[in-house]
């Protein structure tokens, strides 16, 4: 299929890059840029029949809303709220909510609706809502979880020839392994790492 230039995902693209590099600098512009770049990738998922993606980016919007104010206000005593590291007990829950949403979504979308790639779509998707919920509560391993998602992401938008998404998962891919390390650098300081 030849490649044809999609104004939606480009802008998409551009701010959800400037979006994940203000989330690696912990800046509280990070949510208002991600708000455009989903709203705008919600309409590119449509175009591309992505649906399970296309109905993450109106989950996206309430956990922009959402970790806006929880970034500002989730600390002691209504204040900033610091990053920490995730219990033992958090990862078991968060990997079973993430297949309770993966399966039944991915049969869903499998059986209802023309998503050409439903279960990897699923798959995804939950992947990302799990992601997005850690990062929220500023979780350091959220950014583990968006590498996976993102090489993933990037594979199958080369495949689709969708190239401004491929190009802007490949620069999340580094930005993500650059916000794992600041955010442990970060958390360093403010408490021992066993």
């Amino acid at each position: 299929m030849p490649y044809t230039l999609n104004y939606i995902e480009v802008t998409g693209a551009a701010f959800g890059i400037i979006c994940v590099l203000l989330t690696a600098k912990e800046n509280i512009w990070c949510w208002p840029t991600g708000i455009i770049s989903v709203l705008l990738y919600g309409i590119f998922y449509y175009q591309q029949t992505f649906y399970a993606s296309m109905y993450l980016q109106g989950i996206f919007l309430l956990f922009c809303l959402h970790g806006w104010y929880h970034w500002l206000y989730g600390g002691e005593n209504k204040t900033n709220l610091k990053i920490s590291k995730a219990s033992k007990k958090h990862i078991w829950i968060i990997i079973g909510i993430t297949l309770a949403m993966f399966i039944p979504m991915g049969i869903f979308f499998d059986k209802k609706s023309d998503d050409e790639l439903p279960y990897l779509d699923s798959l995804l998707t939950a992947l990302s809502i799990s992601a997005q919920w850690m990062m929220n509560n500023k979780l350091a391993e959220n950014w583990i979880v968006w590498i996976v998602i993102d090489i993933i992401y990037t594979i199958m938008h080369f495949q689709r020839h969708n190239y401004p998404s491929f190009f802007m998962y490949g620069i999340f891919v580094v930005f993500a392994s650059i916000g794992y390390c600041l955010w442990v650098k970060s958390l360093k300081k403010t408490q021992p790492i066993v």
